[in-house]
């Protein structure tokens, strides 16, 4: 199962060029795409393709395409992990400019 999540990642990257580089300093937008892809499925499994996207949608309308729920779940553990990913990547920015001042 963690494989798929790891492929879409993977396939955010190639396919959709949402490289790390990219997403750093967007953690809380990843995460509220996340959180939509999730949210969808509350009260069904299969949410009516395309639509409007749910409130807390960072991205254009455009950019919203759910699927099934294990794609959609699939989707939305891709984006957490694009999310740690940016915010690993801030934490290291930081410890590296503290560094530089103490230097």
């Amino acid at each position: 199962m963690t494989r798929r999540v790891g492929q879409e990642r993977l396939r955010q990257i190639s396919a959709e060029r949402f490289t790390p580089d990219n997403d750093r300093g967007r953690a809380r937008e990843l995460a509220q795409a996340a959180a939509s892809y999730l949210i969808i499925h509350r009260r069904s499994a299969r949410p009516s393709a395309g639509g409007t996207p749910p409130k807390g949608w960072p991205w254009d309308k455009t950019c919203w395409k759910p699927k099934s729920m294990r794609r959609d779940l699939e989707r939305a553990g891709a984006l957490v992990l694009a999310a740690l990913q940016a915010l690993d990547a801030l934490d290291a920015d930081e410890a590296k400019a503290r560094q530089e001042l103490q230097t």
